[in-house]
């Protein structure tokens, strides 16, 4: 990204960078200030870093939405290119309004994400910039271990008319049955030292039951959410 605002700046393009969320923007601001690159932030909570002059611009779509289009206090910023981090998360009716501006304009649109799903409609070309081998040999990516159980009899679970798995039948032939049974023998098979480990359940209150069936088992587990923990029967 920062060699594509390099390519654009030793050009005298003015960019633009669409970011999702202010967490974003700041790891970004911090990268442009390692990077050396002087910007600007269109952001309503990072104010103190607006300067609408400055060629490259950091953005935010809720931000642009309505001081350019609501509150009319401003245009977008003029780009001759477009990046936008996160693309298949920026496709949204407003980022697509804005998406088409620039494109008007005349700015190139170039989308980065790691799931290029449902943006064809915005995109043109998919540049596959490294392959997983080619991530792995420069250190991007580390090669992991991978287990898969054996597979448990569905013949009994019903399907909706899409061919998917009822949700309460799955609960009850799955889930109760076969997966957390084989959490914990797979947990003790591939983990006998019983190092730090993460399990992912499909929603909070399956993840709390979890926790007691792993208690259960000898093994200290806890539950968290975005908004509490659970350990030891306790919220």
């Amino acid at each position: 990204m920062f060699e594509m605002i390099d390519y654009a700046r030793n050009r005298d393009w003015p960019v633009v960078l669409y970011a999702t969320r202010n967490m974003l923007i700041e790891q970004l601001m911090h990268s442009m200030d390692e990077y050396g690159i002087d910007y600007g932030v269109r952001a309503a909570e990072m104010w103190q870093h607006e300067n609408l002059d400055s060629p490259i611009q950091i953005a935010s779509v809720p931000t642009e939405r309505s001081r350019v289009f609501t509150k009319k206090q401003r245009h977008l910023h003029y780009a001759k290119m477009a990046l936008w981090d996160e693309a298949h998360m920026q496709k949204a009716a407003s980022a697509e309004k804005i998406f088409k501006i620039h494109e008007e304009q005349g700015a190139v649109n170039i989308g980065l994400t790691a799931t290029p799903l449902g943006i064809s409609g915005l995109y043109n070309k998919l540049i596959v910039a490294g392959t997983n081998r080619e991530l792995r040999d420069c250190g991007a990516h580390l090669p992991c271990k991978v287990y898969a159980p054996d597979e448990p009899d569905l013949k009994r679970v019903k399907r909706t008319k899409t061919g998917e798995f009822q949700i309460a039948d799955r609960k009850i032939q799955i889930w109760t049955q076969t997966i957390i049974r084989r959490v914990v023998e797979y947990y003790n098979r591939l983990n006998p030292e019983r190092l730090p480990a993460i399990l992912f359940a499909p929603g909070v209150k399956e993840s709390m039951w979890f926790v007691n069936q792993l208690e259960d088992a000898g093994i200290r587990a806890a539950h968290i959410d975005g908004n509490n923990v659970y350990r030891d029967g306790e919220e």
